[in-house]
């Protein structure tokens, strides 16, 4: 009885999902056989208040699906949109610009699932995201996705399933325990709906970094010995010319260190620095990285294979004087010290 009534519910959901909309524009450039996707996608998606998505997304299975989601990811147009929908013991729903359930993007996606003749191999269990559509209209998967709580394979050849959250699902049960709703179909006031803050597209090997690490970096005061380190740091006083400048010592253990930033810039450049008497060498960069875009991951040791120096020098252009830093890397006994340097000199 618990999963008729699930199906029940799922059914007037996507009833309901895009009234009103149906002079969305099917011919999707998207789709062209020259544009779609193939192989593994992966992204990260934050909820404000409860964490990070971590999602793996097969275009061999959905590549409509997929192609149309990292599209709608690399133009931010899932940034601000907030779930809906919540059914304890189901599942979570979002992805609606409207946030009640009748709206959608721009065009609407062929079904791939097995009533729409198309094979799809991932089944609706815990984790799977998988494209809301109308119940009577196997076409009309637009924006609206949800992501699944508890296995529910009844919805397996009925729904186009993508992908999976291989980390996170901790703030999938948060939302499904906490998150008020105001009906059985679990909708929610939009004063109470959770909100994706950002998602993001991760190349492959951030995604293996992070995955390395477990997805998780120790917070401030825990054991200094812990493999994986991190410290954040937020610089206003170090503005030359554009230019925020900083430096951290390394322990000679160091494997990877990564560094990313919360907001776009324009170079990333590593020196070798002599903290005896405060200089850089400004015209001998170590190596280099341009258009770093926000929240993208770099490991620093790949760009300098013969090693990183126990003192280096981290120069980052960009057009802010305040910026939130996050570096990690893996060693024994840790040991980063973070220092900001207002007047370095260079040679």
């Amino acid at each position: 009885m618990k999963k008729i009534a699930y199906v029940c519910i799922l059914t007037m959901l996507c009833t309901v999902l895009f009234a009103g909309c149906g002079n969305k524009n099917r011919t999707n450039p998207l789709l062209d056989p020259n544009n779609l996707l193939s192989g593994t996608h992966y992204v990260r998606m934050d909820i404000k208040d409860y964490g990070s998505l971590y999602l793996k997304l097969d275009a061999d299975v959905a590549p409509a699906t997929v192609t149309n989601f990292i599209w709608n990811v690399n133009n931010g147009f899932y940034n601000g949109l907030t779930f809906h929908r919540v059914v304890d013991h189901f599942m979570i729903q979002g992805g609606d610009p409207r946030a009640n359930g009748s709206g959608g993007g721009a065009y609407e996606l062929p079904g791939e699932f097995e009533a729409n003749n198309v094979k799809n191999s991932i089944s609706h269990v815990r984790g799977t995201i998988s494209m809301a559509r109308l119940d009577e209209d196997y076409n009309s998967a637009s924006s609206q996705f949800f992501i699944m709580q508890e296995d529910f394979t009844d919805l397996d050849g009925l729904y186009a399933a993508f992908g999976t959250v291989v980390h996170g699902m901790e703030h999938v049960d948060s939302i499904c325990a906490n998150v008020p709703v105001v009906d059985e179909n679990g909708f929610v006031l939009y004063e109470n709906q959770p909100v994706i803050s950002s998602a993001v597209i991760l190349t492959e090997e951030e995604f293996r970094l992070l995955e390395k690490y477990n997805f998780q970096l120790p917070e401030e005061g825990e054991d200094e010995d812990e493999v994986a380190y991190s410290v954040k740091m937020e610089m206003t006083s170090a503005d030359h010319g554009k230019e925020t400048v900083a430096t951290w010592n390394l322990s000679e253990t160091v494997e990877h260190y990564l560094f990313s930033c919360t907001t776009d810039l324009a170079n990333v450049a590593v020196y070798n620095f002599d903290l005896a008497t405060m200089t850089f060498d400004q015209d001998a960069p170590l190596a280099s990285y341009k258009d770093l875009k926000a929240g993208e991951l770099i490991d620093i040791q790949t760009l300098v294979p013969e090693g990183i120096p126990s003192q280096i020098l981290l120069v980052t252009k960009t057009t802010g004087t305040s910026i939130r830093y996050l570096i990690s890397y893996e060693g024994i006994n840790g040991g980063a010290e973070l220092a900001p340097l207002d007047d370095p000199t260079v040679k």
